[in-house]
């Protein structure tokens, strides 16, 4: 097993999730790990539904760091936050044991935006300092309702406990994007909105084979964005995932519906590359990138309608373009309820 288990790894490693965006999630039944998406399917009839969490801390800059920053270019756009927290919404319904619609709706919080003040030549006034450091703006805390996804899963092949499903979806202009900053005077960017203003089309692939106790998972999600509020494309998103699991105890293999009580550990590498973001046909050379975690893992299946699941990520590779503010870990949590 660890033979053929080796090279797939090896095929499916090179991921990235990114800094300060959520990170792209489908699924929302048991059988998946907490981030990778799995290629199985539910039994027709069937129905889940669950409560996702996602906080990203990220390595926030001083002020002294964005004055500097600031100072050494005056048009950069340049910002700092604390944390992202995005608690999503989703539930999914088999129309047969191959194909399954869903969807899933966030609530998006940015805490402590901060933003160095763009500097103005002003050297020919009389009064003009050199050496005044840029004022530091507090753009305050940010929350709302972010886009919906609405979703599908097709399982093509199933064969000797591989299950292979294509993936595809639409993402819909639901979420505000008329937030302000605390002083109520300026209208934040599209970054920091919780909804892009954007019709996104999202396509991609989930693999799954069982070994008895073991089991692993690998998926790619490529979403295509579009121009949104603002006049602004947040970049195309290529997701990555793969996932190794290990039923500790509880019955063998992966199902919707387990009767007895299980504990899964599993041990993920998620990711995420995003394209430059673009706003009025100018690209922000401050954005855009790779990120990638290792995220171990437990699952455990409570009942035959109820399972928990939560991750802790670990940045190991954080390769984003220019300035921005890094993540520091990320947990992913969720409570599923299958019927």
């Amino acid at each position: 097993m660890l033979k053929n288990l080796i090279p797939f790894l090896l095929t499916v490693l090179p991921f990235a999730v990114f800094a300060d965006h959520a990170s792209i999630s489908l699924a929302v039944g048991s059988a998946a790990p907490i981030a990778t998406e799995s290629g199985l399917t539910m039994p027709q009839g069937s129905f889940s539904s669950n409560i996702r969490s996602e906080l990203i801390r990220l390595d926030e800059y001083s002020d002294s760091k964005l004055q500097a920053l600031r100072e050494a270019d005056e048009d950069a756009d340049l910002h700092s936050v604390e944390s992202l927290w995005s608690i999503s919404a989703g539930a999914a319904y088999a129309i047969t044991d191959d194909f399954t619609l869903g969807f899933r709706l966030p609530f998006i919080m940015r805490d402590n935006i901060r933003e160095p003040a763009h500097g103005h030549d002003d050297s020919d006034e009389p009064d003009h300092h050199h050496d005044e450091p840029a004022e530091i703006e507090s753009l305050g805390n940010v929350e709302g309702i972010g886009d919906l996804t609405v979703f599908g899963q097709y399982r093509f092949f199933q064969n000797k406990g591989i299950h292979v499903s294509a993936l595809f979806g639409i993402k819909a202009p639901t979420g505000k994007t008329n937030r302000h900053s605390a002083n109520g005077e300026e209208l934040l960017e599209t970054e920091f909105q919780p909804g892009s203003g954007s019709w996104d089309g999202i396509m991609g692939f989930a693999l799954t084979q069982q070994f008895d106790a073991f089991s692993i998972a690998a998926s790619t999600v490529y979403t295509v964005t579009s121009e949104g509020t603002q006049e602004t494309d947040l970049g195309d998103i290529f997701s990555y995932n793969a996932a190794l699991s290990y039923r500790l105890f509880g019955s063998q293999g992966l199902s919707y519906q387990t009767p007895k009580f299980a504990l899964d550990t599993i041990l993920e590498i998620n990711g995420e590359w995003r394209d430059q973001e673009q706003t009025y046909g100018k690209k922000d050379n401050n954005s855009g990138g790779n990120v990638i975690y290792i995220s171990p893992g437990l699952r455990i299946t409570a009942s035959k309608y109820i399972n928990l699941g939560a991750s802790f990520g670990i940045p190991i590779v954080r390769d984003t373009n220019g300035d921005q503010v890094e993540p520091d870990y990320r947990i992913i949590s969720s409570i599923n309820v299958n019927f």
